[in-house]
């Protein structure tokens, strides 16, 4: 068995927190599309109401798919391993996938859990590339994992131009758009180099003046001009995702409170059940919503971080317990959470 990572099952932790906190801030307004999804025609205290969700969103299933990407891109995968792989991956994803798909329709009104198929289909392309490149770069050239890795990116936008990417009420296609942070962890991983890079101050420094200064333009109302120009770049490159997950690998490869690192590693290593069941438990008060569009900026932005915070807490500590319940059957650890008892 391999032996865990802790800061990197704390970095996993850190981000199911953002998880549910995005989705209590949403679910907590009558219309989260008219507060959360941003445009320049909102009014501020629509814009406020939805900035912390802005945040959150910009970057924390991107974090997801970086850590999965860095605790991969050493794997071995030859001819030998590739479909016992390949097995494992489907129990521990896919089924999950296919076992829940009608409970988040049930519970929000939306069909399956779309980061597991899409961590799937990553998952699965990964161990394709990884034979590949195990073949063709055995010296590990960084130049050769780079143009790999960015002729499959190419090849894959090119595809969705070509191929219908969305049947029936899911999107096959989703998981390309968290190719790039996936190989930002791959080449972390592979290449010591450039987690030296993301240790050091001045990189944090940089991605931080850089995030704000990307994110805040949104906001400069009398220059649209601006915000189009930068959306459409970050769309495409995932320019906000990288800079903030390179921060917060930064952060927590640096080392933080010894407690705070524990609590949110042991989040990590349950994070599979908290996004499945987290759902169940996330509040909804809409006049609490209403509340915060009414006030100032500095106000509505504090209320969301605290409200969401403490519902967010014990939305997890529901879904913990439930967790520890629904294991003792084994045929819901395999259709649920991909456990094998």
């Amino acid at each position: 068995m391999k032996q865990r990572i802790e800061y990197i099952d704390a970095i996993r932790g850190f981000a199911i927190l953002l998880v549910v906190m995005a989705h209590t801030i949403a679910w907590n307004y009558v219309d989260w599309h008219d507060v959360c999804l941003f445009n320049q025609s909102q009014s501020v205290n629509y814009m406020t109401g939805g900035a912390v969700w802005q945040v959150i969103y910009s970057f924390h299933m991107a974090l997801f798919f970086m850590v999965s990407g860095y605790l991969t891109g050493t794997s071995l995968v030859n001819a030998k391993n590739l479909w016992t792989r390949v097995k494992s991956k489907t129990i521990r994803l896919l089924i999950p996938y296919i076992g829940t798909f009608f409970l988040i329709y049930i519970v929000r009104g939306s069909y399956g859990y779309w980061f597991l198929l899409a961590l799937y289909e990553m998952a699965v392309l990964w161990l394709l590339l990884s034979f590949v490149l195990n073949k063709i770069n055995k010296q590990q050239s960084f130049w050769i994992d780079f143009l790999v890795l960015g002729f499959v990116y190419v090849a894959l936008r090119v595809m969705t131009i070509l191929i219908p990417m969305a049947c029936w009420h899911i999107n096959f296609g989703v998981f390309i758009g968290y190719y790039i942070p996936f190989c930002f962890g791959v080449l972390m991983k592979r290449h010591e180099f450039i987690e030296k890079i993301v240790r050091t101050p001045l990189c944090f420094s940089c991605c931080l003046i850089a995030f704000v200064v990307l994110f805040v333009c949104r906001y400069w109302t009398d220059y649209p001009q601006i915000y189009q120009i930068v959306s459409k770049i970050d769309f495409f490159f995932s320019i906000l995702a990288l800079l903030a997950c390179a921060m917060i690998f930064h952060v927590f490869m640096n080392g933080i409170n010894k407690k705070v690192e524990t609590i949110f590693a042991y989040l990590g290593k349950v994070s599979m059940p908290i996004y499945i069941l987290h759902n169940l438990f996330t509040i909804q008060i809409v006049a609490i919503g209403n509340y915060i569009l009414q006030q100032t900026v500095v106000t509505s932005l504090t209320l969301q971080i605290v409200y969401s915070f403490v519902f967010s807490a014990i939305a997890i500590s529901l879904s913990v317990i439930l967790y520890k319940i629904l294991i003792h059957s084994r045929i819901v650890s395999l259709l649920f959470f991909g456990e094998q008892r």
